[in-house]
């Protein structure tokens, strides 16, 4: 999958087969998975990755049983299988082993092997994958018994289980000495588009998948099938600019700058578009295909933007956003009910020969598709996404309410293992209703999961406090740091550190500057830490240190300041620095006889006298060197916002005191002001309230105002629909659009038929633009269901006509 937005990125949600660890989960969430039929673990709607949560991802990648996504910055996260080195990770051994004895990863891991290039696309195949560098340059990893990965001297290479050569990092596809802009992966060929528009293929080619009619001279695999080791130019195409290449299982579409539609490759189920498979030439096997590159005849007069192959099915989305569909019709994977009329192939499967417009799409705009083994992913201009297809492992991301009478079940031939199975399947694009609330900005689909990046949640309370941490506003501690004959400050919120830390909370109680005896670097670390409250912050600071007196340095500051998640992960980083020096085996513990007894780096043993070992002992941090497995990072039980509200109306750190109704409420200038522009500009501008300290509030009940600042002071509070009126209307009233915003954010799970048309007044009343507009989405969906609630019913007139504007419109 390619975006065509490189500049946008978000967050990753996965859903689907989990089998082989490519959905991103710790073990502990796959372990509470439900299962298939085949008692695999499936996800059954979008969930997001949380090992991926602190970076903006800007593309993602599915294979057979493995992922990748690609962040702002250029740096390669994979997970899934790697029994053929597919994730780039070369310590296949030491991984866990799937069901059936495969090795996985099964969350996102660096990939290392990339660190000295900036990637901006990458692809995946069944069980190979090639990457694309800003500088034009490809580099590819994983199975390799096919000569998918361009590197033709696999003798060298390491074998899997089933005696294949693999390639486990990394690495340049040197005989590829032109610039590249697009790379594609089918499941064991690759290709790859110059800048000049030019197409090159390399790997299988019994079914004519690169492109090159004679293949007399191509080399042969352990089957006795022709491939290509290296990349070669795909000479029918040449007098063509070229834009993007989609790869299936054993076709290839590709794409001109000026929206013509190429196909070649295998076309048993109908995937070509070219007609009636009988009317194919066949290759050794018998089976239709074409090995010359051949225009869609029926879509020459249709100009291209996107296209994209599932195993044995295309799709092509027009310039003006209307989708077509085409080859294998058994699953529901082209949006097709009714398949009696199609042709059959050879399985007695039916097909569509030619490419046809997804007519359940007509109305929506369209702008990008991707395809699984047997379903699709469609993505609208709204940032909505819909799927159909086989929904055997949850692959289509649908709830139960979702489904509709027409969702089938029936016998399908499997197209990978030709075995008969029971299929579930839904046949027209459904609406995933579960990811309404965030706009959806790319899609990608491995084989029966899916990955996609959605718009990050609305800016967090944590991001708010440490912008004004950085603006120096409101601050009130002074930490001052002697930096050579001159002293340096960094100044913070007493309430933010108070709240995290019980240490800080007695340090601060009666003073506003202290001298550190801490380095700057390593406090400034850990402020960063605190006030963005990321678990990735955490171990991005550990792991950026190199020497063992940094990580001693933030372990001491940790343990001081009572830092649990900080002590742990330090801890566990220390450890890996001092495990080469840790006796194996441990010294024998001899009881009373060996205390005091020191073992020293150079070899050398000290005996500590009792009182200096026992004082040693009081002083000292203490690592447990039995623990030979890291432990693991929990993610914290009271998060930032949680200790903040624990903190609300409490005198203790309060700076501002608000008077509603005649009762006091203790809060915080740094806290409300991030929050309200009203507080903000109060504060800012010297008003007589900001000197004194106390803000009269009229026209408010304290309860009210009460449950604002709740809202205000943590994100995790969930928004009550009963009580959201009150609360947007203050959130009017004070300006707090943060509020207003996760407000928005959190209602939209509250859709439902009988609450849709209420959702869509207080959106339209209260200029909730994102929550309105997927409210017309939900009702044109169930639109029926809708008109007939008493919510629909009270809409003023204005309200209806919208409604009724939008389902003509898109309809």
């Amino acid at each position: 999958m390619e975006s065509d937005h490189e500049d946008l990125g978000g967050e990753v949600f996965t859903w689907g087969s989990g089998e082989m660890g490519q959905l991103g989960f710790s073990p502990i969430e796959v372990a509470q998975l439900p299962k298939d039929s085949e008692s695999f673990p499936y996800q059954p709607f979008p969930v997001p990755i949380r090992t991926l949560s602190g970076y903006v991802i800007t593309q993602v990648a599915g294979g057979d049983g493995h992922s990748l996504a690609v962040t702002s910055n250029g740096r390669v996260y994979s997970w899934g299988a790697s029994a053929c080195g597919q994730l780039g990770l070369s310590d296949i051994d030491q991984m866990p082993k799937d069901s059936e004895g495969y090795p996985y990863h099964p969350e996102p891991r660096l990939t290392e092997g990339l660190l000295d290039f900036k990637i901006v696309l990458v692809s995946c195949g069944d069980a190979h994958t090639a990457a694309l560098t800003s500088e034009g340059i490809v580099l590819t990893w994983g199975g390799g018994g096919c000569g998918q990965l361009g590197h033709p001297d696999t003798l060298n290479m390491p074998k899997d289980d089933d005696g294949c050569p693999f390639q486990p990092e990394p690495r340049i596809v040197d005989s590829l000495n032109v610039s590249i802009k697009h790379i594609s992966c089918g499941k064991a060929h690759t290709v790859a588009i110059s800048e000049e528009g030019l197409m090159y293929t390399w790997g299988a080619g019994a079914c004519g998948q690169l492109g090159h009619p004679d293949t007399s001279v191509f080399p042969l695999d352990e089957d006795g099938y022709p491939y290509h080791p290296v990349p070669k130019l795909v000479s029918a195409l040449r007098a063509y600019k070229l834009k993007m290449a989609a790869c299936g299982d054993v076709h290839t579409l590709a794409l001109s700058e000026e929206g013509s539609l190429y196909c070649f490759g295998g076309g048993s189920f109908g995937q070509l578009g070219l007609g009636n498979i009988k009317n194919l030439p066949v290759d050794v096997d018998d089976c239709p295909f074409m090995p010359i590159p051949k225009q869609i005849e029926t879509l020459k007069k249709t100009k291209i933007s996107y296209i994209a192959c599932g195993d044995s099915h295309s799709m092509a989305v027009t310039v003006n956003g209307e989708l077509y569909g085409w080859g294998a019709a058994a699953c529901g994977q082209l949006g097709i009910e009714d398949t009696a009329y199609l042709p059959k192939d050879q399985e007695e499967s039916p097909y569509e020969p030619l490419p046809r417009l997804i007519t359940e799409l007509k109305g929506k705009i369209v702008t990008s598709v991707a395809c699984g083994e047997a379903h699709t992913l469609v993505l609208t201009d709204r940032g909505v996404l819909y799927s159909f297809g086989a929904s055997s492992c949850g692959q289509l991301g649908l709830l139960q309410q979702d489904l509709t009478d027409n969702t089938k079940r029936r016998i399908a031939r499997s197209i990978r293992d030709s075995e008969q199975k029971s299929v579930n399947y839904q046949p027209t694009p459904k609406l995933i209703s579960q990811l309404l609330s965030r706009k959806v900005l790319a899609i990608a689909c491995g084989g029966v999961h899916n990955i996609v990046i959605a718009e990050p949640s609305p800016q967090s309370l944590a991001a708010d406090l440490y912008s004004s941490f950085k603006q120096g506003l409101f601050t009130d501690v002074n930490f001052v740091f002697k930096v050579g004959s001159r002293e340096e400050i960094i100044s913070c919120h007493k309430i933010v550190l108070a709240s995290r830390s019980d240490y800080f909370k007695q340090l601060l109680k009666n003073t506003s500057t202290i001298e550190m005896t801490y380095s700057k670097e390593a406090f400034s670390k850990v402020i960063e830490y605190i006030y963005l409250d990321d678990m990735e912050i955490l171990l991005e600071t550990i792991s950026s240190c190199k020497s063992y007196d940094q990580v001693v340095e933030l372990l001491e500051l940790a343990n001081n300041f009572k830092l649990s998640e900080l002590q742990k992960a330090c801890q566990t980083h220390l450890m890996q620095i001092l495990r080469p020096y840790i006796p194996d085996p441990l010294p024998i513990d001899h009881g009373n006889n060996l205390k005091g007894l020191i073992f020293l780096p150079d070899g050398r043993a000290a005996i500590l006298p009792s009182a200096a070992y026992q004082r040693m002992l009081s002083e000292s941090i203490m690592l447990d060197t039995r623990d030979q497995n890291s432990p693991e990072v929990e993610p914290r039980l009271y998060p930032l916002g949680m200790n903040l509200l624990k903190e609300l109306n409490s005198p203790e750190f309060s700076d501002v005191t608000l008077i509603v109704e005649g009762k006091p409420i203790y809060a915080h200038r740094v806290i409300i002001a991030a929050q309200s522009q009203y507080f903000s500009a109060l504060y800012s501008h010297g008003f007589r309230e900001a000197r004194e300290g106390i803000v009269e509030i009229g026209d408010v009940t304290y309860n009210g105002m009460m449950n604002l600042l709740r809202y205000c002071y943590s994100d995790e509070l969930q928004i009550d629909l009963d009580t959201v009126l009150d609360l947007f209307t203050l959130c009017e009233r004070f300006s707090v659009p943060g509020v207003k915003q996760r407000g928005e954010f959190q209602l939209v799970p509250s859709l439902s038929v009988e609450r849709a048309a209420q959702l869509f007044k207080y959106a339209k009343n209260f200029q909730c633009g994102r929550l309105k507009e997927i409210c017309l989405v939900y009702i044109e969906e169930h639109f029926n269901q809708v008109i007939g609630t008493q919510a629909f019913e009270d809409l003023d007139k204005d309200s209806i006509l919208e409604i009724m504007r939008f389902n003509k419109c898109y309809r």
